[in-house]
């Protein structure tokens, strides 16, 4: 066999095989992933009752506002989300009882699953899947990733042809299962970020 022949033959068999050995370690990589991916889903999917509290920064454009909020899960359709400003004042307060959602400003209460009071679809969509997406579920989307270890990365979240992104850049380690303590949401040009100071599991 011509010498230059048998060495393309030998290169070409050495690549094959290092390509092979890639394919492997990639599904070697994802079988990892989603096999940490489902005992951290499997963890996660059993918290029924938590408290939340932290910094909420809100953007749209050159608009910036911080806030503080609270969040009291009794249950996944049971919850209310408390927004106040940095002197304590409560600014609004969104309620979610049996899934159906209602908005507490001051005194008056207001049914948002009421076609008469419509507010922005981002925020109804926020607070449908807030319960899932604050803990690392991706509630009733479809399209998401997952990182190296196995916890959710990004969510892609699209409604009425509209895309909503949600990023978990951080994770809480000192609790189990480990929890986001940095989450962003993005739609358009709005952005929310909530960073979590506090988790109380019971």
């Amino acid at each position: 066999m011509n010498y230059l022949v048998y060495n393309l033959i030998n290169i070409n068999s050495t690549l094959i095989q290092c390509n092979l050995n890639e394919i492997n370690n990639i599904d070697i990589n994802n079988n990892f992933k989603i096999n940490k991916w489902n005992i951290h889903k499997k963890m996660i999917s059993e918290i029924q009752q938590f408290k939340i509290n932290g910094i909420l920064t809100y953007k749209n454009g050159i608009k910036k506002i911080f806030l503080k909020f609270y969040l009291d899960n009794i249950k996944s359709e049971n919850y209310s989300f408390i927004i106040y400003n940095f002197f304590g004042k409560k600014i609004f307060e969104f309620i979610s009882n049996n899934n159906k959602l209602f908005l507490k400003n001051g005194k008056e209460i207001i049914n948002l699953d009421n076609n008469k009071y419509l507010i922005e679809e981002n925020y109804k969509i926020l607070i449908k899947n807030l319960s899932s997406w604050i803990i690392g579920l991706p509630g009733d989307s479809k399209e998401f990733r997952i990182n190296k270890i196995g916890r959710l990365k990004e969510i892609k979240h699209t409604y009425n042809s509209k895309k909503y992104i949600v990023k978990y850049h951080k994770y809480h380690n000192s609790t189990n299962p480990p929890l986001p303590i940095n989450i962003e949401f993005n739609q358009g040009n709005d952005f929310i970020n909530l960073r979590i100071k506090n988790w109380i599991l019971s």
